[in-house]
Order: structure tokens, then sequence, then C-alpha cells
């Protein structure tokens, strides 16, 4: 990427090698297809969902992690949530918080229709909901309102397990991040990554430019 680009690219890595990556790795499961083509054809915000190289990495760190409690930040339709569900244990369940009821709505039809139980979905603020909460969780994905992550942070860190594994989305924000804010998305999501290096006694952390920026913490 130039280092002045007039204009982002909505992908900041090579799609001709992603799409080699995903001849050459395992095959996603089919309800994971049938999410983002109902996605893609229904809700105009579709670029919201994940794509197939994210849930190839979402998918890999559930089976590598095996965690018991999953708790889910923004479930938009679903298709993250069934990613994290692939390496639960037997027993294990995943808490999904959405607060536009549209969107509970279809994830719980595709929940229902291929029997993940272990998904539970809340019609809620994420944020509330985070601020009222005591449980703690072995791995939690925050995919919500950028504007407000620095203070998800501070809420969630306190609900993840020691050794616990915290993954946050698009905190790349289409490459934007790397020049001066235009706008207060953008901002805020540079002020949450500068954030982060406040807090290396008690997080590992290493952001990484899989689709559009993936930060993956570890709590010491």
């Amino acid at each position: 990427m130039p280092k002045n680009p007039k204009i982002f690219p909505i992908t900041i890595t090579n799609p001709v090698v992603e799409d080699y990556c995903l001849s050459h790795s395992f095959k996603i499961p089919k309800e994971l297809m049938e999410i983002e083509s109902y996605t893609k054809k229904n809700i105009l915000a579709h670029r919201m969902l994940s794509n197939h190289i994210q849930a190839h990495f979402l998918i890999t760190l559930s089976y590598l992690m095996r965690p018991k409690k999953v708790l889910e930040i923004g479930t938009f339709t679903g298709y993250s949530a069934i990613c994290l569900a692939q390496g639960l244990t037997n027993d294990g369940k995943i808490i999904s918080i959405e607060k536009h009821p549209e969107f509970v709505s279809i994830a719980q039809n595709f929940f229902e229709k291929y029997n993940y139980k272990n998904i539970q979905v809340i019609h809620s603020d994420g944020l509330e909901f985070v601020k009222q909460h005591k449980d703690l969780y072995d791995l939690i994905y925050l995919d919500a309102d950028k504007e407000r992550y620095k203070e998800y942070l501070i809420h969630l860190l306190p609900l993840l397990e020691e050794k616990g594994v915290m993954i946050i989305d698009n905190t790349l924000w289409k490459g934007l991040v790397t020049e001066a804010a235009k706008e207060p998305v953008t901002r805020k999501i540079q002020e949450f990554n500068e954030f982060l290096k406040t807090l290396e006694n008690q997080i590992f952390y290493s952001l990484m430019p899989i689709r559009d920026g993936i930060t993956l913490i570890l709590k010491k």
C-alpha cells in the first residue's frame, strides 16, 4: 500500500493470496456459506459480515483453545458465533449479545436450523450488559460499536479468565488508522490501539492484518 493513498481498498490484504489460502485450507461448515449468501442478499450492511479467511482464523483458534465459556459482543447474523462454536467443549456455551432485534431473530433462526443449542443470543446493548455482568469467560470476541472499544475493554478484561483470550475485530479500519483521522470512528480506533500500550503489564497483544484487522489479547 502506498504511504499516502487517496483511497483505501475495502480489503487490506491481497485477495489473490487469500483465495489461494482458502483453496489450501479445510472447508468451512456449509451453514456459514448459507449465512453469507443470505446476508449479502438481504442485509444492506452486509460488509459487517466476517469473511472466510476470518472464519478460518476463528475456527482454528476455537479448536486450539477448546473453550468452555465464550462471550461474543455483536452477533449480527450469527456467522462468527458459529465459527467460535466449532471448538467448544461438549458442555461449552456461547453467550452472544446483539442490540438490534432484527439481527437477533435472524441469527436465532440459523442457530435453530443447524442445531446450535450451545449458542444463546441475548437482546441487549453490549456495553450495558458487560457493565452488569460478573461471569468469567475463556474466550471473548468483541465486534460491536467501534467508538466504545476502549470502554468495552475496561469492562471486559475483568470478565476474562487468567490466560484467557480476547479477539477484537476491525482494529485496522480499512487501513485508515495509518493516517491522520478524518472522522470520529477512525480516531476512536486509533485511541484504542494506543491505549493497549498502557496495559502491557496486564496483557500480551498483537494486531494482525487479517481482513479488517484483528487484535488478539492474552490476559497475563
